[in-house]
């Protein structure tokens, strides 16, 4: 009986997963457990690093020559709260690239977005999600003049969307095309990230999303903080 695989990994698409003995990338036969995949690429890849990032994960991918990368989880600490879950990815078009780092966290109702050719989006590495992020790294139709019918709002793969390393997006935040996040970028909840904010070590909030706070860092866990009486009132 031939064991049970995605329909992805025909037409050209390739699975791979990191072998942490031979150090290299070899494709993967079979089901990955947390994993969805669905759709009619040709000529993708997905290269993962570590299997045990991913819990439901729903990648839905559609055209030719995509490219996703999802580091690893293996040095992070258990006790703090790492891996993918219940998220879903879309790749539409033709020669989409998503790359997420290593140490990642993201929690349940994230999505994420490429649907326009050649939409880039790269997530840094020890980023942490609060639930119901949205990440849209292209529009999801083009928009024309009607006059002479050129298209207004293509990126072209030269504007991707980065989120650098240690940010950390709140509850319901949306991120939008072109946007870029520098690293220890901290995002209120149900803010909308619409531009570039190069400064490091900010609050942004708003909608449209502002700097409302500098020079902060992000804590993962309220144990490692040590509170003064006077903020323990």
């Amino acid at each position: 009986m031939k064991e049970e695989t995605y329909p992805f990994v025909e037409n050209g698409n390739k699975l791979l997963v990191f072998n942490s003995t031979t150090h290299e990338y070899e494709e993967y036969e079979g089901t990955i457990p947390g994993l969805f995949l669905s759709g009619s690429a040709i000529n993708s890849e997905i290269r993962l690093d570590d299997l045990s990032v991913l819990h439901d994960v729903h990648i839905e991918i559609n055209g030719d020559n995509h490219r996703i990368h999802v580091g690893s989880n293996k040095d992070s600490d258990p006790g703090k709260s790492c891996g993918i879950k219940t998220s879903y990815w879309f790749l539409g078009y033709n020669n989409c690239s998503l790359e997420i780092g290593n140490d990642i966290g993201i929690q349940s109702g994230t999505s994420i977005s490429l649907v326009e050719p050649y939409a880039r989006c790269k997530i840094g590495n020890h980023c942490r999600m609060a639930a119901g992020v949205n990440i849209y790294a292209s529009d999801a139709h083009p928009i024309i003049d009607i006059r002479t019918r050129q298209v207004l709002n293509f990126g072209g793969g030269e504007r991707a969307l980065v989120i650098g390393d240690r940010c950390w997006l709140g509850l319901n935040s949306m991120i939008l095309k072109n946007a870029f996040l520098a690293d220890y970028t901290i995002v209120g909840a149900g803010s909308v990230v619409t531009k570039k904010f190069s400064e490091p070590n900010t609050i942004v909030a708003g909608n449209p999303a502002r700097v409302v706070r500098t020079n902060v860092e992000r804590i993962d866990l309220w144990t490692e903080v040590n509170l003064s009486k006077d903020e323990k009132k």
